[in-house]
């Protein structure tokens, strides 16, 4: 008769991320606003991950990274 192993349950920890994707409406180019330089609004505003609809996650002034034209944005989930 063979000896049947015991398998061990493996845990690991799975780690929230988020981007806070944009679609430029002068030249229709998308960008994560994570990504760009200077963009500290979520640390200066208080701005929560998933926020829409609030103060804090509309009317928000951007500038392309590719046309440097300025647009507002509002958060959605």
């Amino acid at each position: 008769m063979e000896k049947e192993e015991t398998q061990v349950m493996k845990k690991v920890e799975a780690y929230w991320s988020f981007r806070l994707d944009v679609v430029c409406p002068f030249c229709r180019e998308e960008f994560n606003l994570d990504d760009m330089d200077g963009f500290s609004y979520v640390e200066e505003s208080g701005l929560n991950v998933l926020e829409h609809d609030t103060k804090n996650s509309t009317d928000i002034e951007i500038c392309c990274p590719f046309c440097n034209n300025t647009f507002l944005v509002d958060c959605a989930y």
